[in-house]
């Protein structure tokens, strides 16, 4: 997960320039197709959570052969 503070602007640099494809898009949460794992930016310019700039977290979700949580 990528905390972002402007998702219009992230999302353009990870589609337009690093190529991902979009698999969900809302203000508040983006999910992108990176190949065998997808890349979670979450909104936090208003939100809950840690502020832009605020050091770095990573959440990871296992998924199992039958492709459930």
């Amino acid at each position: 997960m990528v905390i972002v503070g402007d998702m219009d602007c992230s999302v353009r640099f990870y589609h337009d320039v690093l190529g991902l494809s979009v698999e969900y898009e809302s203000a508040a949460w983006t999910q992108l197709d990176a190949g065998a794992v997808s890349i979670g930016l979450h909104g936090a310019k208003d939100g809950p959570g840690p502020k832009p700039g605020s050091p770095a977290c990573a959440g990871f979700g296992a998924i199992s052969e039958s492709g459930t949580r």
